[in-house]
């Protein structure tokens, strides 16, 4: 699935979330460019929509109504908001946000263009078949929400300007790093170049060379006696 959008516009997906797997995300991207003539900018628009993150009705994210919100105007979000609530699926709605102050939203051939994935992983056991028949046939629905258009040209947006602002990513894993290690490893890289370029030997290959060293004629004559 993949489109673009003028900036007051929301895409809407809704329809049943997977059964259940071990992940499940929906993943909004950009992609800028052409195999063909160029380079290719594919980022992630933000944070994935997953089984962690989505709003449903149940007691689990897997096989439930939902709708996915996406846009980067608060004020179409919001009307989007208001006719979501008023039917089904009540309270089942996630957001994915496109920051107008990242992205160059509109409909001609230089706007970014945004695909949406959905990532299905590990079926848990005896699912797999529902999985199967999910990923062939998905019970979903993408829909266009664009305000009235009292000015009638679909290329201009009819609201005035709200962008939303660029959320902030969710921490991963952790949230602890390596960052403490980078003294002590650029330390140890530096003392292994240098020992390198001068050719030193570690203590066990020196051991090793003089172990095997060929013993003098003098040193075998003695030996023997």
């Amino acid at each position: 699935m993949t489109w673009r959008m003028r900036e007051d516009e929301a895409v809407v997906l809704v329809g049943t979330t997977p059964p259940s797997a071990s992940y499940v995300s929906f993943d909004l991207t950009m992609v800028k460019g052409s195999l063909h003539t160029g380079p290719v900018v594919w980022p992630a628009v933000g944070d994935p929509v997953d089984s962690a993150t989505i709003h449903t009705n149940g007691s689990d994210p897997y096989n439930r109504p939902f709708a996915l919100v996406i846009t980067g105007h608060e004020r179409t979000r919001a009307k989007v908001h208001e006719m979501l609530a008023a039917s089904a699926p009540g309270g089942a709605i996630s957001d994915l946000t496109i920051p107008p102050a990242l992205f160059h939203l509109g409909i001609g051939k230089d706007a970014d263009q945004l695909p949406l994935g959905i990532r299905i992983n590990a079926p848990k056991p005896g699912f797999e078949k529902a999985v199967d028949t999910y990923r062939a046939t998905p019970p979903l629905s993408l829909l266009r929400v664009p305000p009235k258009r009292p000015s009638g040209d679909p290329t201009k947006p009819e609201y005035p300007p709200a962008p939303l602002p660029v959320p902030p990513l969710r921490v991963s894993g952790t949230g602890a790093t390596e960052l403490s290690l980078n003294p002590t490893y650029r330390t140890l890289r530096r003392r292994i170049k240098a020992g390198t370029k001068t050719g030193a030997k570690s203590e066990p290959e020196a051991r090793s060379k003089s172990e095997t060293k060929p013993q003098s004629k003098s040193e075998t004559q003695s030996g023997s006696k």
